[in-house]
């Protein structure tokens, strides 16, 4: 990817309640390196197929008209800057509208919960384009921002000039004014994705990010949201994607009913030869032992004693005596 910007003991031995509610405040607060939300959008909106379903099922229709979405093309650029990095990650799409080139770019909102300006950060991030196209081709471009968010809250937009207490139009003219697409998935719901998405497997995607900030209306839809791809997971493409979902449900939901979820995988399982079954088993293990890894690797670094930590996390003592 081509980036626009080169740029003493807490716990006592005695006290296991204790040690756990720690575990607990160190997992809460533990800084991901990667972001299984992020990681999910990329891989799947930068597949085109997916990019082309979600346009036609969510821009607005005169807009969709006049796009040429044969000429849609990835473009490797990303214009998130340092400071737009705690807000956005972002997939550039350039495509034709009628005789035009326009860049499309989908901005991922990292937080759940509702950007207080967003139109500052867009405005930011809208200049990083044009200051590129400039010194790149001597002109400006056109660029189409789409925030995909799916937050808890309803996305509440408005026009930049609302957040200027200014009523006076000798004023107000002189406010940046542009727009721009959200994609809201708390507005939108079980049957409006799956009449607006025509693909199965993205209908999938898009019913869980919807429900990724609400473990337990999650845990109550899984079932329901795994039978509209059941046709589809005797296909490798299929197959590929119901791993990445599984590994991702289990990253994102710290109470993920596994039995469920693996009982649910097995029932839609038998035409795929219990390839996914498999995997799940494979990524439920893996994710546990690494999660108890670095768990055992933070204590250490704490002075909690080893007995303790092989205790809390199941690991022997020279496993964690090896960790670093």
């Amino acid at each position: 990817m081509n980036y626009y910007y080169k740029n003493t003991s807490i716990f006592s031995k005695s006290s296991i309640v204790n040690l756990h509610s720690k575990l607990y405040y160190i997992k809460m607060n533990e800084k991901k390196i990667t972001d299984p939300h992020d990681t999910i959008f990329k891989t799947s909106f930068s597949d085109k197929a997916n990019a082309i379903d979600l346009i036609n099922g969510t821009f607005p229709k005169e807009i969709v008209e006049n796009l040429k979405l044969e000429t849609l093309t990835l473009d490797s650029t990303t214009y998130i800057d340092r400071k737009l990095k705690k807000y956005y990650s972002d997939l550039v799409y350039t495509c034709k509208y009628k005789n035009t080139d326009i860049l499309i770019t989908l901005l991922f909102e990292h937080k759940s919960y509702l950007p207080e300006f967003p139109h500052v950060q867009l405005l930011r991030y809208i200049l990083n384009i044009q200051e590129h196209s400039i010194s790149n081709t001597n002109k400006l471009i056109f660029t189409l921002p789409v925030v995909f968010y799916h937050g808890k809250d309803t996305w509440k937009k408005r026009s930049f000039s609302e957040y200027f207490n200014i009523k006076d139009e000798s004023l107000l003219k002189f406010i940046p004014n542009f727009d721009y697409l959200v994609i809201d998935l708390s507005g939108y719901s079980h049957d409006d994705i799956k009449q607006k998405i025509t693909g199965q497997l993205l209908k999938i995607l898009m019913q869980i990010m919807k429900y990724s900030y609400n473990e337990n209306i999650l845990n109550e839809n899984l079932e329901k949201i795994f039978k509209i791809g059941k046709l589809y997971i005797e296909e490798p493409k299929g197959r590929i994607f119901f791993k990445k979902i599984i590994r991702y449900l289990y990253e994102i939901d710290d109470n993920l009913d596994v039995d469920k979820l693996m009982e649910i995988v097995k029932e839609n399982d038998d035409k795929a030869g219990g390839v996914i079954m498999s995997t799940a088993t494979k990524l439920i293990q893996k994710g546990k032992t690494e999660k108890q890894i670095e768990v055992a690797r933070r204590l250490k670094l704490k002075g909690v004693d080893l007995q303790i930590i092989a205790d809390a996390t199941d690991l022997s003592i020279s496993e964690i005596k090896k960790l670093k």
